[in-house]
């Protein structure tokens, strides 16, 4: 048995670990989840693991890793929702929302749909939204898709394929909801993921669920709008993928061959993209979305919060 725990924490165990789960590598330690318990034999490096700490310890430390992980490894999520929304809002005159709110349920299907594409890994932040549900849909994704990054990531392929798959969704009541449930529930947790906090599967879905209905009863163009969310969504995720280091595959040709590319500029989750890249994205997001304001709305937004009223705030 001791044999048998040193032998799991060595150096090729814990990379391989690392891979399968999409775990980084975080201060010289390796984390194996398994549901929601983190091994400690995994976690710790062999010369520290051989200490009979007492097991509350162990688990207490154990925990803290794991949400230092979770905390790194859900950024790059924030990303996409990000960048998804700012191409919602730049889109907005094309789609042309009968008012505010049906432009607001746009960039937040938008933001939403920018995660999709992650979906195809059942061991991601995103699957675990609803816990089982969106596991179970995870795992369907991940064997459709052949696995993380490969048949949601295909530039040519995935697009249009999201596009058909949600035009099908909006034809009946109960597929509409549970679309557009999935495009707040995967904003939410875009949110979460901003400051690194947690919403239970149980809120999430239920406040994605009465969203969802409230917005199928209020707002007339809450699904009109879902198979161009759903693609963009998707586009934006691959673009953005494809400037890291794992790049996204060749379109189609991946099927045959198993070859990426891209543009090798950022690692996921590196100090550049939590430190520069995601406030710059928050700031382009808040000045885009104050720029496509009608002049009355910016008036109305100023009221409340008076902290608007500068001069060069009015200029934007």
């Amino acid at each position: 048995m001791r044999e048998r725990r040193d032998r799991s924490a060595t150096p090729a165990a814990a990379a391989q670990v690392r891979r399968e789960l999409l775990l980084p590598d975080i201060s010289g330690t390796t984390s194996t989840l398994q549901g929601t318990g983190v091994l400690w034999d995994s976690v710790m490096p062999p010369h520290l693991s051989r200490y009979h700490l007492h097991r509350a310890t162990q688990r207490t430390l154990a925990q803290v890793l794991s949400l230092a992980a979770h905390t790194v490894l859900v950024m790059m999520g924030y990303n996409h929702a990000t960048m998804t929304m700012i191409a919602g809002v730049l889109t907005i005159p094309l789609v042309q929302p009968a008012s505010g709110i049906d432009a607001a349920v746009w960039v937040i299907e938008c933001g939403g749909f920018g995660l999709l594409a992650d979906l195809d890994h059942p061991k991601a932040s995103v699957a675990r939204m609803w816990g089982p549900v969106t596991e179970a849909l995870a795992h369907i994704v991940t064997a459709v898709s052949r696995g993380h990054r490969w048949g949601t990531h295909d530039l040519l392929l995935a697009p249009p394929l999201a596009y058909m798959l949600f035009t099908y969704a909006a034809r009946s009541y109960p597929t509409r909801l549970f679309a557009l449930a999935l495009a707040i529930g995967l904003a939410l947790r875009a949110v979460t993921m901003l400051g690194g906090t947690y919403m239970g599967a149980g809120v999430n879905a239920g406040v994605s669920w009465v969203g969802a209905w409230w917005m199928l009863e209020h707002v007339a163009s809450a699904d009109t709008h879902l198979p161009f969310a759903a693609a963009l969504g998707i586009i934006s995720h691959i673009l953005g993928d494809s400037i890291t280091k794992r790049k996204v595959p060749v379109p189609i040709v991946w099927i045959w061959t198993k070859e990426r590319f891209g543009l090798p500029l950022l690692t996921t989750n590196s100090r550049m993209e939590r430190n520069v890249i995601a406030p710059a994205l928050t700031s382009i997001l808040l000045v885009s979305t104050w720029y496509i304001l009608d002049p009355q709305t910016r008036r109305d937004v100023i009221e409340v919060f008076p902290i608007l009223r500068h001069d060069w705030i009015s200029t934007i």
